[in-house]
């Protein structure tokens, strides 16, 4: 009987990087660290001039680089890094800890021969910031913002002013996967928007995805933010304090023992203690018998500890948490005329939110060609919105208190283990594989009230349970110098009740280099995501609602293509130009009347289900390296929703549809001890229609 189809395509897979080992191969493997701080280096470049071959250190560091038999000069750069140029002999299996050395000064251009360029690389679509450039950036009263920094970039929509969402290729707030160490953030602002919950100080490694979608990545339809943190100074024992406009912040760092490092900060804003004086007595001039006590603050801690067992074995450990909290606290003494004395009524209003993420992760080098991770991760993100009445008899004991306390509550929190396999085999092929699975809780919203009288209530939206979980195998492909190619698939399930959403997600990119400076990318690459949010505004409140896919709302699917030119230029510049399209099915809005506020209602039966697409073309001039660095970049961009239900089923622009953006962020060493950066953005109106 002859195989089936799929058997035959499996083994042929299998099979297919054996083909190029005709002759004798060793590969090189190990870490590249930051000499100063011992700290490893996320997408070091590792690149083989004579053969044009390379690769680049994973998100631990690692790198493998398999090459034939015989001594290659191997260059070793990282932006912000002098490079180091190895001869090494090929005559068996070889592994280097690179340590390179930061540079202490950008006034003179430093041009690094040998390198791995954009041109070279096969994935598009692809945005990596290097936190010392963000910290050379403008920033919002002084503090630091990773996301504020990501809307400078093309192809990105921040929505109103002070909004601190990301509108990705025409994609709504809640299609892009904000990760943390590998752990989900479901939000990300601090102050409704006005920063990020991302403090500086903590992070290494910044990667934007806007398609091309590594097969490793699945849940969202827009893009990827992968953040990583630093994981401590393994050299020295340092602190840092620092006041700044609008909050103060603390880091400590530094080694125990020989093989363990730490990492901590903290944050807090004083918008409560600056402000609360001036608001209480602005209140005594006007109500002198109340006394306001007003709160407006956020707090966040990031914790980082790993320890090294062996040059093959390491373990990872690193927590988030954060909260904002704005509330009133109102107390007046009255006098009752009946009884003749004196109670004591007020209230307190508000409402607070926050995250919290932790992950465990643990990597080992099996062989130099194979390497794995597995990760245990948590995350949780939820807000209160409170509303508490009483009145108090202070000198009479047989009146007893009399309260109201109402409170509207939302949560998600998920935990999930999954393991990842980064396999080198060869200079043609680099295989990565996994497998995830997660548990998620969702609170859609319930309202409590409970009084002095023993009443005590709840109604609201049911909680909701679901199980998500993917494998995903991904080739990197290299045939010869001109032409490479990566092709995957990501296969996940949702299961939420009695119903189970499958999906199957292909992912594809491929690079021709048809001059020695220009290359042509084009890609292709499917998503589902099976939790929605549902947003009451577009400023960024935290009441914007995080909700499953049911038995009546399947999840959203989505797919995009784009073809692009990258070239090199003189000046280490590089100039990239994409086009893009897009298409979303199962899109969520609020349906005319309905919002937040109709907490009796159930959310299913509150929002309208749709379509969108978009496309466009984005243009990015960029400067990775020297003494001016930064981009510059357009964006053409049409973007457009379709509900039945909605605008009597007409297509209409999407509110955060911009027609042209320019964007402008630049910094440079203007001398040994000054600075200088620069951020501008133009963008055309949010479309309007009136009757």
């Amino acid at each position: 009987m002859p195989r089936p189809i799929w058997q035959v395509s499996l083994w042929l897979f299998l099979l297919l990087p054996h083909l190029g080992w005709s002759q004798s191969k060793h590969t090189l493997s190990g870490y590249v660290r930051d000499a100063s701080t011992g700290e490893t280096l996320i997408g070091a470049n590792i690149w083989c001039p004579e053969l044009k071959v390379g690769t680049a250190t994973n998100t631990f560091g690692f790198y493998s680089l398999t090459l034939p038999s015989g001594t290659h000069a191997i260059s070793i750069s990282a932006v912000g890094f002098q490079a180091q140029v190895l001869d090494l002999v090929f005559d068996q299996d070889l592994t280097q800890v690179v340590e390179l050395t930061p540079q202490t000064s950008t006034l003179d251009e430093v041009v690094v021969e040998g390198q791995l360029l954009a041109t070279e690389m096969t994935q598009m679509s692809k945005r990596s910031i290097a936190v010392e450039q963000l910290k050379d950036l403008p920033s919002f009263m002084g503090e630091i913002d990773v996301i504020k920094t990501v809307q400078y970039l093309p192809g990105i929509s921040r929505g109103s002013e002070g909004n601190n969402s990301l509108y990705v290729r025409g994609g709504s707030a809640d299609q892009n996967l904000i990760l943390l160490d590998g752990v989900p953030v479901y939000n990300a602002n601090h102050v409704f928007g006005f920063l990020s919950v991302f403090n500086g100080d903590a992070l290494q490694g910044i990667d934007l995805y806007t398609g091309g979608f590594p097969a490793q990545y699945g849940g969202r339809l827009s893009s990827v933010l992968d953040i990583t943190m630093r994981e401590g100074n393994q050299q020295e024992l340092k602190g840092m304090v620092s006041v700044g406009l609008v909050a103060s912040k603390a880091m400590l760092e530094g080694p125990i023992g020989e093989k363990t490092s730490f990492l901590v900060t903290a944050r807090r804003t004083y918008f409560d203690v600056i402000a609360s004086p001036i608001v209480k007595y602005v209140n005594k001039l006007e109500n002198p018998e109340v006394d306001l006590k007003p709160r407006a603050f956020f707090t966040d801690f990031n914790g980082k500890i790993n320890h090294r067992f062996s040059d093959r074995s390491r373990l990872y450990f690193s927590v988030y948490a954060g909260q904002d909290q704005l509330s009133n606290t109102s107390e007046a003494t009255e006098t009752d005329g009946d009884l003749g004395v004196d109670y004591i009524s007020g209230g307190r209003d508000g409402l607070k939110w926050g995250n919290t993420t932790a992950a465990l992760r643990w990597n080992y080098v099996f062989t130099p060609q194979l390497f794995a991770n597995t990760s245990l991760t948590y995350s949780r993100y939820g807000f209160d919105v409170f509303f508490d009445e009483f009145t108090r008899y202070p000198e009479v004991d047989t009146i007893e208190d009399v309260f109201a306390n109402q409170l509207y509550e939302s949560f998600l929190e998920d935990i999930s283990l999954r393991t990842d396999f980064d396999w080198s085999l060869n200079t043609q092929h680099r295989l990565k594989f996994g497998v995830n699975l997660t548990h998620q809780n969702f609170e859609p919203g319930a309202f409590s009230l409970t009084l002095s009288n023993g009443m005590d209530t709840t109604i609201g939206a049911p909680s909701q349970q679901g199980w998500r979980g993917f494998v995903y195998l991904e080739d990197e492909m290299r045939f010869g110098e001109k032409l490479s190619g990566r092709i995957g698939l990501h296969a996940s399930t949702f299961i939420t009740g009695e119903v189970n959403y499958p999906s199957l997600q292909p992912r594809a990119s491929v690079r021709y280099q048809f001059h020695p400076d220009v290359t042509v990318k084009a890609s292709y690459a499917r998503m589902q995501q099976p939790l929605h949010m549902l947003v009451t505004s577009g400023v960024g409140l935290p009441i914007d609602q995080w909700v499953p896919a049911t038995e009546r709302i399947a999840p959203a699917v989505g797919w995009v293509t784009a073809l692009g030119v990258t070239t090199q230029l003189p000046q280490q510049l590089t100039l990239s130009v994409e086009g893009y399209y897009k298409e979303m099915d199962g899109v969520l809005e609020y349906r005319d009347g309905f919002g937040f506020a109709n907490s009796r209602i159930d959310w299913q039966d509150k929002v309208a289900v749709g379509s969108g697409t978009s496309y466009g073309m984005e243009l990015l001039l960029q400067k990775p390296t020297g003494r001016f660095t930064g981009w510059a970049g357009y964006t053409l961009g049409w973007s457009w929703r379709e509900f039945e239900e909605l605008n009597y089923g007409e297509r209409f622009p999407f509110r955060y549809d911009r027609r042209h953006t320019l964007v402008l962020a630049l910094s440079g060493q203007i001398k040994e001890n000054m600075k200088a950066g620069l951020a501008w953005t133009y963008a055309t109106g949010e479309a309007l229609t009136l009757p």
